[in-house]
């Protein structure tokens, strides 16, 4: 568990990873989803670029955010949970499929596309 709440960006991804690493370790797989991470991350995004005083810096923040989105992806798709061998007959070889929901609308019906929604699809 994170013992503080994270203040960048950078925090909040690994402070998923983290979290979806303990998951996976207590159920295996058993039907998880990271949900809504564009509308979670969004906030720290945009402290982040809140903090850029030029275009340039601006430029590079969502650059990174670009980067470590590509970096949580490649790790989503390494982490292979040790199962036995009868669990590739019951999973049908998939070992580890993640799932995440980008845009979309919010609960009273409004737009939910966001930078993050962008950053993700790039």
């Amino acid at each position: 568990m994170v013992e503080y709440p994270a203040r960048t960006l950078h925090e909040a991804v690994n402070a998923i990873w983290i979290t979806w690493v303990g998951l996976h370790m207590e159920s295996t797989n058993a039907g998880l989803s990271m949900g809504r991470l564009d509308q979670w991350l969004q906030p720290y995004l945009e402290a982040d670029i809140g903090g850029c005083t030029s275009a340039a810096e601006r430029t590079a923040c969502v650059e990174r955010a670009i980067e470590l989105v590509g970096c949580l992806f490649l790790r989503c798709t390494d982490h292979l949970p040790l199962t036995p061998e009868f669990a590739n007959f019951y999973f049908g070889g998939s070992s580890s499929d993640q799932a995440i929901t980008l845009g979309g609308v919010t609960p009273d019906g409004d737009d939910a596309v966001c930078d993050m929604t962008y950053v993700f699809l790039r």
